[in-house]
């Protein structure tokens, strides 16, 4: 297992660079390895990431969300889902919205 914490602000500023980190552990594990949770503690998103379960390589993303109401919220969830991208976990930073969402590497 391992775990990386990410800074809120890094994901704030410039939530790409934020979701390269992800991604750069995951090649520098020779692809071995996948996120299987994600949580806010403080003020640092916690990644956990195992082992691979299944051969799909994945793509992760930090992205902002519209979750105004739990309609909007499950609007905007089914709107990624619609477009390939799974949910890994919902949190909020400085009031705003946020997602870790994984897509297949087509």
């Amino acid at each position: 297992m391992r775990i990386i914490t990410i800074n809120e602000e890094e994901v704030l500023h410039d939530n790409r660079a934020a979701s390269k980190i992800i991604m750069n552990a995951i090649q520098h594990a020779k692809n071995t390895i996948q996120v299987t949770g994600c949580c806010k503690h403080n003020n640092n998103i916690v990644v956990i990431l195992e082992a691979k379960t299944h051969e799909d390589n994945c793509t992760y993303l930090f992205a902002p969300i519209s979750a105004q109401s739990d309609a909007d919220l499950i609007t905007s969830l089914r709107s990624r889902y619609d477009s390939g991208f799974t949910t890994i976990t919902k949190f909020d930073i400085a009031g705003l919205s946020w997602a870790l969402f994984s897509q297949p590497i087509q």
